[in-house]
């Protein structure tokens, strides 16, 4: 599809002749009855003057139109017209196709070749055709992100070869891409008709009518009141959770099941039938709306029709097997899907974790790790036997978050007043949740709760178990069960008495104990206690520790929290899905996050912790302080901490109190900032030591001991890059912009990273997205640790941290093409348009699998300036000739429908030769981000050959020249603009209208070190936003600035 559009609207828009007959047959006589199958006179042509509309949906309470211009535009439209002889779809042949374009997305010859003037989503389509009984079909948008239209074919030719209506409806499967995200504004339609079968008749004049199914009268299509209708093929859905007063719920991830594969042009049920489903990617909430979320997604209809629902809790009711357990499906594929009892089979769902925190209704504080279950459909009207999911509607769910009562209900009376509903409930006792590192939890075990034995709790991505154990039984056989039970699972959890509450032990292997002996030991001792600290490993294994075979890095990286608890009592509910925990101690601890595609990638990679529990802490010990680096600085964390620090990191902790240290009320406190750290680790490059472990007891943290590491430049920008990946609390910038503007001081500093790359690289303000440079002013800010995970593929992983990880795209010089090694979720779809206008939060500011980068930056026409002279000597003369750079307002950047890079035309044939249908465009932030880590080479200056002639790299950046001479002569001066426009805008601050001291528009800079507007060699290259009106940079009031091209290869 992508590889032959383009050549097909070159094809179509130099007909400026009636539709082609692809057959020649006798005249057919025509019936006096509208769609009677009469066929059509090919004796005659008439000028069809045809009147089209986006239709506008339908309007209910849930359910209402899927409004706002980024929903409604509409490029170009694709009509297929086939004659009606019949049932009989192979004898209905084609009589020809054309694409309609919009205004601004082409030129247009007449008004009998085109399109419609002007802007909108309304219009005539204009064309020739014979009278009679016709098929018309309209497709919208066709090369959009969301569907493709025809997914099997590759070429122009094989579009002719649809020469029958049979062909059509094969080839014509508009297949979901699998984006959910809106990129270019544009969303797939389709009409015809309204009416079952789509037949209508061309009348001798021109007019079209069609048979209404309602009313079975003749009707005319016309332009104010029964205009030919474009539906969008998906609907648009949108969730937002809330919680009723002293009741907090956190939703973490949204995951989609059973979305439809395809839809079908024209609805109707035997096709709905055929259409299979798929699940969608598990996505964390975007920190900028915490509590909500919008999708598209592709029509799917259920295949029958439920009856007898009564309640909302009863569409989410699952089939049970004989002893309680939920069943599953069956299908390839499918097999942890639920069966339901009520929902049709492959309506569309969505599971919504989150994390609960309130009291119970008996007034019980409690914490619940909980799953949620909703299936689509609008049952806003109390009819809860509706599950469609209609093209063209817009869904929006509110959900409330009352409590958890309805779990603990089912856990204890092992009945399901809820069946959409399940989780992991704690009452009472300490809780505590830390990072993926190395950790220390202090904890204070009491005789008097082991009196009726402990229930000892595991969960960890290799399995879950539970047992009771009994310190006064000793050695007995139950006991020892338990322990052959839960050891391999309990590896990661270690105890060492401390001296003294409130300090926490120092880690020495040799005095460290598994749970069973520290439980014996309070028990024995016959007292109330003592306090020990929990270390708590890092998340990672080296190897199963279940069976000890191999592990690849997709069973324990990006996985659930796991957990360990000690609790006076555990129930399960009967289907195993929920449990009730009475817990005196529980420690659940993030696991690694990484945003590389774990599933497809072979290679080495690294992950980072979540959050930041340190923070505010200044870059170095000086101003200006140039910091020992690696080869490699930019790319290379681990090396440039081995490079500042060496061996010295064990100095820097101050380890008794680096921890989750236990408050009287009984819950958890680990203090950020210098507490934790010595004098003289009191710096944010230092930092990382404290998330090690000084494994071998020796008082020294040696190299093969530093497991985590302060991230250089690019690994954070690549965690701007894949933040959509990233679990909610591990992007850059947690707090929403509105938070982050209003609590953002110099002892808060959320935004600003710090790096341990080189000077030019220290800061990275993560409100503006990656926004890097050499600021050296005294500024606190926060770091993120990462570690390296070896290999993707199933390894034993004991030196996985020493290896250093393949990057997380691929550059090819030859094609000028990027291809990103993320996940999937990372990535936005496909579009070869110009990006809709967006801020650096939206979803369309995202990059692709596979980006391709101009060879060049955009210049003009070579041309040369000229001077009138100066006084009576100095005579005219003009500029030596030059390549002019092109640049354009920052607002136009922004916001044209199509920008200036539309017409770079490509010099490279080896760039030139890559084939897709995506047209050049400015990047967004993130892809411009992305060229400067991969090849900063493309955004700085360069030679330029036109022609035979070849133009210096000096002049790249001059946009005029302009002489500066007196009466002694002429002096030319060049003009520059050193600076590159991306396509995103910031959301913070007031842009160029004089009331911000920053603009809201992203540049790349790049300029020399003194400040000059001319770019050297030497300059500085960054991502950043710059004070309106700095005339130095060569922006001026009106932000002017460069063009580098980008578009994106399917």
């Amino acid at each position: 599809m992508a590889i032959f559009m383009k050549g097909i609207s070159r094809y179509i828009l130099t007909m400026l002749v009636p539709f082609l007959c692809l057959s020649c047959t006798d005249e057919i006589p025509m019936p006096a009855g509208c769609g009677a199958a009469g066929g059509v006179d090919r004796g005659k042509t008439v000028r069809v003057s045809l009147p089209f509309s986006v239709s506008g949906g339908i309007r209910s309470d849930i359910v209402t139109r899927a409004a706002g211009t980024e929903d409604s535009r509409l490029g170009r439209i694709m009509l297929f017209m086939y004659e009606n002889k019949g049932k009989d779809q192979s004898q209905n042949k084609l009589l020809g196709y054309r694409i309609f374009l919009n205004s601004n997305e082409g030129t247009v010859n007449n008004e009998e070749d085109g399109f419609w003037t002007g802007e909108g989503n309304e219009g005539r389509l204009n064309f020739y055709a014979y009278p009679g009984d016709v098929y018309i079909y309209l497709l919208g948008n066709v090369t959009g992100s969301f569907l493709k239209y025809f997914p099997s074919m590759q070429s122009e030719e094989e579009l002719k070869g649809l020469t029958d209506q049979e062909k059509f409806f094969q080839a014509v499967r508009p297949t979901w891409t699998g984006n959910f995200n809106m990129t270019d504004g544009y969303l797939p339609l389709a009409g015809s008709v309204n009416n079952s079968t789509a037949a209508c008749r061309i009348g001798e004049d021109g007019t079209v009518t069609y048979m209404d199914d309602a009313t079975g009268t003749e009707t005319r299509i016309d332009s104010i009141n029964n205009p030919f209708l474009l539906k969008r093929l998906m609907a648009k859905i949108s969730f937002t959770f809330k919680s009723k007063e002293g009741v907090t719920f956190t939703p973490r991830s949204y995951q989609f099941r059973h979305v439809a594969e395809w839809v079908s042009p024209k609805f109707s049920q035997d096709r709905t039938d055929k259409i299979g489903v798929t699940d969608g990617e598990q996505t964390p909430f975007n920190p900028q709306t915490p509590n909500s979320f919008l999708v598209y997604v592709p029509e799917n209809m259920a295949r029958t029709q439920a009856t007898g629902i009564t309640s909302f809790h009863d569409r989410e009711k699952i089939k049970k097997g004989s002893s309680g357990i939920n069943l599953k499906e069956t299908q390839e594929g499918h097999e942890s899907h639920y069966q339901f009892e009520n929902a049709p089979e492959n309506t569309t769902y969505v599971e919504v974790t989150g994390h609960f925190k309130g009291k119970d209704n008996k007034g019980m504080e409690v914490e619940a790790d909980v799953k949620y279950t909703i299936h689509l459909g609008d049952f806003s009207d109390g009819n809860f036997n509706n599950f469609d999911v209609e093209r063209d509607h817009y869904y929006k769910y509110t959900v409330t978050v009352n409590g958890v009562d309805e779990i603990i209900a089912e856990v204890e009376t092992n009945r399901e007043n809820q069946p959409g509903a399940e989780g992991v409930v704690f009452r009472k006792g300490s809780k505590v949740r830390v990072d993926a590192h190395y950790e220390a939890v202090e904890m204070n075990i009491r005789r008097s709760v082991l009196e009726q034995g402990i229930y000892i709790y595991c969960k960890t991505p290799f399995g879950t178990v539970g047992e009771m154990y009994y310190p006064q039984k000793g050695a007995d056989d139950a006991n020892l069960r338990a322990k052959e039970i839960l050891m391999p699972y309990l590896g990661w959890v270690k105890f060492q008495k401390q001296d003294t509450k409130g300090e926490l032990a120092i880690y020495d292997p040799k005095e460290t104990q598994n749970v069973f002996e520290v439980l014996q030991e309070v028990w024995n001792e016959n007292g109330e206690g003592a306090y020990y600290t929990c270390f708590v490993d890092e998340y990672y294994y080296e190897e199963n520790p279940v069976n000890k075979g191999n592990v690849r890095l997709n069973e324990f990286v990006n996985a659930d929290d796991r957990v360990f608890t000690l609790a006076t009592s555990l129930q399960y509910s009967k289907d195993q899905q929920s449990i009730l925990a009475d817990a005196v101690y529980s420690v659940s601890q993030r696991s690694i996050a990484c945003f590389y595609d774990l599933d497809n990638f072979e290679g080495n990679v690294y992950g980072m912790e979540s959050v930041d529990e340190t923070g505010g802490l200044y870059c170095s010990e000086r101003f200006d302080q140039d910091l020992s680096l690696s080869e490699n600085p930019d790319k290379d964390g681990r090396g440039n901490t081995l490079a500042q620090c060496g061996a010295n990191g064990y100095g820097y902790v101050n380890w008794k109190k680096n921890g989750y240290l236990l408050q009287n009320d009984g819950s958890y406190k680990k203090e950020g900032g210098y507490t934790t750290l010595s004098y003289d680790g009191q710096y944010s490059y230092k930092a990382w030591a404290g998330r090690n472990r000084d494994l071998d007891g020796s008082g020294t943290l040696e190299e093969n001991e530093i497991r985590w590491y302060v991230c250089a430049r690019d690994q954070i920008i690549g965690m701007w890059i894949a933040e959509p990946a990233l679990p909610t609390e591990a992007v850059l910038c947690p707090e929403d912009i509105e938070t982050l503007l209003a609590g953002k001081t110099s002892e808060n500093p959320v935004a600003r990273i710090h790096t341990n790359s080189g000077r030019s690289s220290r800061l990275v303000w993560s409100e503006q997205g990656c926004s890097f440079g050499g600021e050296h002013k005294r500024e606190r800010g926060n770091i993120r640790c990462a570690r390296n995970l070896g290999i993707t593929q199933a390894a034993k992983r004991n030196t996985s941290h020493t290896i250093f990880p393949d990057r997380y795209y691929e550059y090819d010089n030859t094609t000028k093409t990027i291809t990103m090694n993320l996940s999937s979720i990372a990535l936005r779809g496909f579009t070869s348009r110009e990006l809709a206008p967006h801020n650096e939060r939206s979803v369309i500011n995202r990059v692709p699998k596979v980006l391709q980068v101009s060879s060049d930056f955009l210049y003009g026409k070579v041309r040369q300036d000229y001077c009138g002279g100066h006084g009576l000597i100095v005579k005219e003369s003009s500029s030596k000739k030059y390549y002019p750079f092109i640049t354009s307002t920052a607002k136009d950047a922004k916001d044209a429908w199509i920008t200036e890079a539309a017409s770079y035309v490509e010099q490279d044939s080896k760039v030139s030769s890559v084939q897709t249908s995506a047209s050049w465009r400015l990047p967004n932030q993130r892809e411009l981000a992305l060229i400067v880590v991969a090849a900063p080479e493309l955004l700085r200056k360069t030679g330029a050959q036109v022609g035979e002639n070849t133009y210096d790299y000096n002049d790249t950046f001059i946009y005029k020249k302009e002489c500066e001479g007196n009466m002694f002569g002429h002096d030319w001066k060049n003009r520059y603009r050193a600076s590159i426009h991306c396509r995103t805008r910031f959301s913070i601050n007031s842009g160029l209208d004089g009331n911000g001291s920053y603009t809201v528009y992203g540049y790349c800079c790049y300029y020399n070190e003194n400040g000059s507007g001319q770019a050297t060699d030497t300059g500085f290259l960054g991502l950043m936003s710059i004070g309106y009106n700095n005339e130095w940079l060569g922006y001026g009031d009106a932000g002017y600035a460069g063009y580098r091209c980008v578009r994106d290869i399917e």
